[in-house]
């Protein structure tokens, strides 16, 4: 969410734990987050640990495009911006997961997708996923 409390990023799935969340107010958790006065446009506030999961489909029949990796790296700096913004807003008592999920059609792919698989799996709180349907 943003300063106006608007979901502005918003991610394929989250997983969160029920307790963590409220359709009342934030008062009701245990950490400290920014006192709202009204309920975000979902209906809900959350304040626990979450999951993060962005899926890409790549039906191509030419593979992972450098056109492809400068859009996944977009989805991770969005996973990146939510997960700063947890922590600001609870600071830093509460985490949120990302995983980065891509399926390829073919084993295809550019040469910089090696660079952004291992770059990014190198970070903490984002994993990517990588599988093929290995069809030629």
């Amino acid at each position: 969410m943003n300063e106006n409390n608007k979901l502005v990023f918003i991610p394929d799935i989250v997983l969160i734990d029920p307790k963590s969340l409220s359709i009342l107010n934030s008062r009701s958790f245990k950490v400290n987050i920014k006192e709202i006065n009204r309920l975000p446009s979902k209906g809900y506030v959350f304040g626990g640990d979450s999951i993060i999961i962005e899926l890409k489909f790549c039906r191509n029949k030419s593979g992972i495009t450098n056109s492809n990796i400068s859009s996944y790296k977009r989805d991770i700096q969005k996973i990146r911006q939510i997960q700063n913004e947890v922590k600001r807003r609870t600071n830093n008592q509460r985490k949120v997961y990302g995983f980065f999920v891509v399926f390829n059609k073919t084993e295809k792919k550019h040469g910089k997708f090696t660079k952004f698989y291992k770059d990014t799996n190198s970070e903490r709180d984002i994993e990517i996923i990588y599988k093929s349907g290995k069809v030629k």
